[in-house]
């Protein structure tokens, strides 16, 4: 099949935050939901707004086994059966999954689904085996990597391989000192199964994207920590400091947005020689 005779790959995002994430990656007939995190009626409203129900989806993909991940997978899962796809610790902490629908993709390995392969990534979070997500296409690709406390080289190689990138800005280290976090949850927040900040999320950006990273959505930013304009600005200007320009955007939380990337509209890299004064 010539390149042109695939579908787009269209992603959305339907939440995202400390509070609840859940990610709609579709390509043709195949529907592929990313996290079930945020409430269910915010869920199915999220759908209605794709012009899909639950009976339309494909697979379930599951992160990591943290509520702000799971939240509406039980419901879901009552509503339609679905295969639910992730780590075998993942699925070990996760009681309300059949084992009928469990299949295990353990990190580093691919599975199939019709043309779309997706790759389990290894992150570091304080869950029992998390991993983001690599999903390649004929089409295009996307590298989401949702819960992050520090990065590795393998994270970097599959940030590097995407047409759209989405990961985690979830702290302003300033205001995470200021705020009003006891200690104890500043430091988990902080270490390396922890969570990102603006600024290693902008480093990380800065060192590893390349001429195939189109648009960039920053994710799971704190609501007390943070705030958009603080992420976007972090990447912004750590890009530009390298004369590199993108679009970057902070996804809004589960209030019933669906934000949307679609291949088709990919905007081409811009690369400047040299900034403006």
């Amino acid at each position: 099949m010539a390149m042109s005779e695939y579908p787009e790959l269209v992603v959305s995002s339907l939440g995202s935050g400390s509070n609840g994430n859940a990610f709609l990656v579709e390509f043709g007939d195949q529907r592929l939901l990313i996290d079930a995190g945020v409430p269910i009626r915010t869920l199915l409203a999220c759908l209605q707004r794709r012009s899909l129900s639950p009976a339309d989806l494909t697979a379930v993909l599951i992160s990591h086994e943290h509520t702000d991940h799971v939240r509406a997978l039980a419901q879901l899962l009552g509503r339609t059966r679905l295969p639910v796809i992730a780590s075998r610790g993942t699925h070990a902490g996760m009681l309300n999954v059949p084992h009928r629908d469990r299949h295990v993709l353990p990190a580093l390995e691919q599975t199939s689904i019709g043309d779309v392969n997706v790759t389990a990534i290894p992150v570091a979070h304080d869950a029992r085996e998390p991993t983001g997500f690599f999903i390649e296409t004929p089409t295009a690709s996307v590298t989401i990597m949702s819960d992050v406390g520090e990065i590795s080289d393998v994270n970097a190689d599959f940030a590097a391989q995407a047409d759209h990138l989405i990961v985690e800005s979830n702290y302003d280290e300033g205001l995470l000192r200021s705020g009003p976090y006891p200690a104890y949850l500043k430091r988990r927040i902080r270490s390396a199964d922890g969570h990102l900040s603006n600024d290693d999320c902008a480093s990380f950006l800065r060192a590893t994207i390349g001429d195939k990273t189109g648009e960039i959505w920053l994710c799971h930013i704190s609501e007390n920590n943070n705030s958009p304009q603080l992420a976007v600005e972090a990447t912004a200007q750590a890009l530009k400091s390298d004369g590199i320009v993108r679009d970057v955007t902070a996804l809004p939380r589960y209030d019933g947005t669906v934000l949307t990337w679609r291949s088709t509209e990919k905007r081409t890299p811009i690369q400047q020689s040299s900034l403006p004064f």
